[in-house]
């Protein structure tokens, strides 16, 4: 059974949706089969919406980026998720900052 992830009511910055997209190369082996098996995982833990994207460069590891400390609970469901549990990077101080609400997933390149 897959753990839920946290309610958006749960989150003091919003009540929106959980926005989460997935990064990862598609040379890299195995990546876009990771990327499709976490999006189902997180669909199935209660995401309210899931986007796969491919970027042209190489990701050094696999991480999360999280821009609000309020969004902490919601990437740390994400994390859990992962296989194995995947690092969070804090980017609050990231500007100019996205919407409250989207955790980045960045899935390595080797």
């Amino acid at each position: 059974e897959v753990p839920p992830l946290p309610p958006p009511e749960k989150n003091a910055v919003r009540d929106g949706p959980h926005i989460l997209i997935l990064h990862y190369n598609p040379a890299t082996p195995g990546a876009a089969d990771e990327a499709r098996r976490l999006a189902d995982v997180l669909t199935a833990a209660g995401a309210d919406q899931v986007t796969v994207a491919t970027v042209p460069f190489t990701i050094s590891s696999t991480h999360i980026r999280q821009y609000y400390d309020d969004d902490a609970p919601l990437a740390q469901a994400v994390a859990a998720q992962s296989e194995p549990e995947t690092e969070i990077r804090d980017f609050t101080g990231y500007s100019p900052r996205p919407a409250p609400g989207l955790i980045e997933i960045w899935i390595a390149s080797g």
